[in-house]
């Protein structure tokens, strides 16, 4: 559930909270897949596997690449952003496939 210092962003890819006027939020308000130019290196390589997305802010990459291997690893350094990419995995039922890592911060 989002609070006040979140915004709900529903996109054809997943539901995810982030902070307020972020650049990854304005994407997804606009509708546009974040850092856009990976997505077609996601789908090549996507498979049995593993994908590592360290640094992986709220999970938008994070669940979408839970979509095409067999596991992902998300790292996220920043405690009040590992909680949103832990919201975000949950609420994407992405839990299954994707293993969350809180390290440093």
């Amino acid at each position: 559930m989002a609070d006040p210092q979140t915004v709900t962003y529903a996109t054809s890819w997943g539901t995810f909270l982030d902070f307020p006027d972020t650049v990854v939020g304005r994407c997804l308000a606009e509708g546009r897949f974040w850092d856009a130019h990976l997505k077609p290196f996601m789908e090549e390589a996507a498979g049995p596997g593993v994908a590592l997305d360290i640094g992986a802010y709220i999970g938008v990459h994070t669940c979408y690449l839970a979509g095409g291997y067999s596991q992902v690893i998300a790292v996220e350094p920043q405690p009040a952003t590992f909680a949103l990419l832990q919201t975000n995995v949950q609420a994407n039922r992405a839990p299954g496939r994707a293993q969350v890592t809180f390290e440093g911060g």
